[in-house]
């Protein structure tokens, strides 16, 4: 999830000396767990060293540079139940309960990444998507798109100067997923630019979900470079700008 300016940079809703394109990890992010994960130690931080390659690997891959430097330096893993994690979070940033999303599993504040647990995001998971089936490797995409998140949002930064550069909600959010590989098989980003248009408006009333944002997103970096959809995401005519390059090139 990702937050409009202000103390946090996502709230809804992780890489090798030699990394390309600005992204570096030479030293793994602390991690605090709660004492009765502690067991898990070796588990969550496995994850969370893949995520932070998967993120640094996305990113090169599709040419998008953010500014060198880690891009988390500290984990935060919540203990408890979904409410238990949302009382705890709301008193940490002085928030209401009301402000924390239904089903938040993770965000990030600067460089400190914040998770539930895994037991938590596994129930979360499962009542939000009963038609989707939970892998293994749900945890590990659950950090990487936290993480994407901050790499999109220093990169953004980077480009336009503000953290609005990340574009629309369907695009952030979009972009995230594809960088986790989530909902892959049932949003494969098939989707005509007419089809994006219309849901783009749909959203504007109500919010899609995630699985509509992976399918709007990938559909569109099927017709554009994900480095260019970048660039442009935060401009006020982002939508036209798409619409005039899809129709001089059909998906991929």
């Amino acid at each position: 999830m990702k937050a409009h300016p202000g103390p946090l940079l996502a709230l809804s809703s992780l890489l090798a000396a030699c990394a390309p394109a600005g992204l570096s990890h030479r030293t793994g992010p602390a991690l605090t767990l709660p004492p009765e994960l502690e067991p898990q130690r070796a588990r969550y931080q496995a994850d969370i060293d893949a995520a932070l390659e998967d993120v640094t690997r996305w990113f090169s891959e599709q040419e998008v540079q953010t500014p060198a430097g880690p891009l988390v330096r500290e984990v935060v893993v919540l203990g408890g139940d979904a409410a238990a994690v949302r009382r705890a979070f709301a008193e940490r940033f002085g928030m209401s309960e009301a402000q924390v999303p239904d089903g938040f599993s993770g965000t990030t504040d600067g460089a400190v990444l914040f998770l539930v647990s895994r037991e938590t995001y596994q129930a979360t998971f499962r009542r939000l998507y009963p038609k989707e089936t939970w892998a293994e490797g749900e945890y590990r995409r659950l950090a990487t798109h936290e993480v994407a998140h901050r790499a999109h949002e220093l990169a953004a930064v980077s480009l336009t100067g503000s953290s609005e550069g990340m574009g629309p909600r369907w695009f952030f959010e979009g972009l995230a997923l594809a960088c986790a590989g989530q909902f892959q098989a049932s949003s494969p980003g098939r989707l005509q630019w007419k089809e994006v248009t219309a849901l783009i408006k749909e959203d504007a009333k109500h919010p899609l979900g995630y699985p509509r944002y992976a399918d709007m997103f990938r559909s569109a970096a099927r017709m554009v470079p994900v480095k260019n959809l970048v660039a442009r995401a935060g401009a006020p005519d982002f939508a036209e700008w798409v619409a005039a390059r899809a129709a001089l090139r059909q998906p991929r």
